[in-house]
């Protein structure tokens, strides 16, 4: 009896060569796509390129069914257009689904390196205490994986890996390099190197955590000096916003400025220049500050 889900010999021959040359295409317009497909949505390249593939015919299946119901309906639909949708359908899915894995692995990034000082401090700990690497990792996994929510996915990874008997100097380099925190592989390169070197692990999680903290020091004093300078044109502008609207106004009695008259001269400046930097000044402000909220 054939299993649920099991594929017969006529559906293997039919979709392995079909599937190698669509993954292969798109693996050349994407290089290096398959970090951002683990360590965004957490996918194996291979179920990626197999659900986009899948997804490719299923449209080309619903767009075909569709034109024959025009046709039959008598309904004419001219080539160009049936040409520049079935490009569409070609195109869209893997685009979409590349787009969609860069926003993951950007957003856990992002997350991951908010909560990195967290991580090396409890790894650096548990190393300086004497423990092992390897079962560190796997404290880290079974004890705090709630506190540590944002590197459960690599935790698990480098654990499950050393359990299939894979070095444990591989594991930590073959995570580094799909990781979407810098500060982390940078962090999984050095202990994997340390394994050569000799070096104490703690050592280098505690350098590492220096490092990462000076950065974001760094980042921190930018950002108030951005600030700083916006803050100081908004005020500015607000200082010189009454003397313009007056010389203006002053230029309007002469008759209308700009095709505006007085009233909507002022209607203009209080009503839309005003809010207008005012909320160019708060999105600049919180999205200068978002990028170093601990």
């Amino acid at each position: 009896m054939r299993e649920p889900g099991a594929l017969d010999e006529a559906e293997v021959r039919f979709w392995e060569p079909l599937y190698r040359r669509y993954s292969s295409l798109w693996k050349r317009l994407f290089p290096g796509a398959e970090r951002f497909i683990q360590g965004g949505p957490g996918w194996t390249p291979e179920g990626f390129y197999s659900g986009l593939l899948s997804l490719t015919i299923l449209s080309y299946f619903v767009f075909s069914l569709s034109l024959l119901v025009f046709y039959i309906g008598g309904i004419r639909v001219s080539p160009l257009t049936v040409a520049i949708v079935a490009v569409l359908l070609l195109l869209a899915p893997p685009l979409a689904g590349h787009a969609y894995a860069w926003s993951l692995h950007y957003t856990r990034g992002e997350r991951m390196e908010s909560r990195f000082h967290a991580f090396a401090g409890v790894l650096g700990t548990l190393l300086s205490a004497g423990m092992p690497v390897e079962e560190a990792f796997r404290e880290i996994e079974s004890r705090y994986m709630e506190e540590l929510a944002p590197f459960r996915r690599e935790v698990a990874w480098i654990n499950r890996l050393v359990s299939l008997n894979v070095p444990m100097r591989d594991a930590l380099q073959w995570v580094a390099s799909r990781t979407p925190s810098p500060s982390l592989s940078g962090l999984l390169y050095s202990l994997s190197e340390t394994y050569r070197t000799g070096a104490s692990m703690a050592d280098v999680v505690w350098g590492e955590l220096s490092s990462h903290l000076s950065d974001l020091a760094l980042k921190v004093d930018r950002a108030v000096t951005s600030i700083g300078g916006i803050i100081e044109s908004f005020v500015t502008l607000a200082v010189l916003l009454p003397t313009l609207t007056g010389v203006l106004a002053m230029l309007a009695a002469f008759g209308p400025l700009l095709g505006l008259g007085l009233e909507a001269l002022i209607a203009v400046t209080s009503l839309l220049i005003v809010p207008l930097v005012s909320v160019f000044v708060a999105v600049i402000s919180d999205w200068i500050v978002g990028r170093v909220r601990p």
